[in-house]
């Protein structure tokens, strides 16, 4: 037999192989839970997520998975899992790619889509979160001496990220009495509104809007506004 015949012999038996993968039951699950209630699988950037693959009737390791987004490497100490670390955001989902050797050839017969989300922080005032769309109530001596902070609020993650720009509105009977912009939360950008924050009034309600957060330099996100009531 020549190398042709060989090599053609070769080529049909690869695509045979992965027609057959085609033909069987291919499953993934994600770490994160909400993920696996749909067909919809997503990972978190810049985490490492756990990834539970299985194909019917194959051995785990019979295959191996790799990636266009970041890296995906196995878990040794459990079968069928990988870590999946995803290193960038994008308007496309990252793509798994599923793999064996064959005659010393790599040869890609599935492939499944993982979109990247950032991980969940959230917008808090001392310690309170937002309360879906009503407002957070607060005595106004709290508020003068509250903070503003972006958080993974009960996720077991104790991080905080750095506020970039904010928007802190002000109103009374439905009419806006301040309106003010700022690059960041501290004492010394309210340091100018001092006097105005402390004319405050029961029953006025303030709003942060506009937040925005560093994920990493390269990454910035805005989080969903916080209504306050003043007391």
């Amino acid at each position: 037999m020549n190398s042709l015949t060989l090599k053609i012999l070769t080529t049909i038996l690869l695509f045979i192989l992965s027609c057959t993968a085609f033909s069987q039951t291919i499953s993934l699950e994600t770490s994160d839970a909400a993920s696996g209630h749909s067909s919809v699988h997503f990972a978190y950037l810049l985490f490492s997520n756990r990834i539970k693959t299985t194909i019917e009737n194959k051995n785990c390791d019979s295959f191996f998975l790799t990636t266009n987004n970041g890296t995906i490497e196995k878990d040794t100490a459990k079968r069928c899992e990988y870590i999946f670390y995803p290193e960038k955001d994008s308007a496309n989902p990252a793509i798994i790619f599923y793999n064996k050797i064959i005659n010393k050839d790599t040869i890609q017969f599935h492939k499944q889509e993982i979109w990247i989300h950032p991980f969940p922080f959230v917008a808090t005032v001392s310690d309170i979160p937002k309360n879906g769309n009503c407002a957070v109530y607060m005595k106004k001596e709290r508020f003068l001496n509250s903070s503003l902070r972006v958080e993974a609020l009960n996720t077991g993650l104790d991080a905080f990220l750095p506020i970039t720009d904010f928007k802190l509105t002000v109103f009374r009977d439905s009419i806006k009495i301040l309106d003010r912009e700022f690059r960041e939360f501290n004492k010394t950008s309210f340091k100018f509104i001092e006097k105005e924050l402390k004319e405050i009034l029961p029953e006025d309600s303030i709003l942060y809007s506009n937040i925005k957060y560093a994920y990493t330099s390269e990454y910035h996100y805005e989080t969903d506004p916080i209504w306050i009531k003043i007391k």
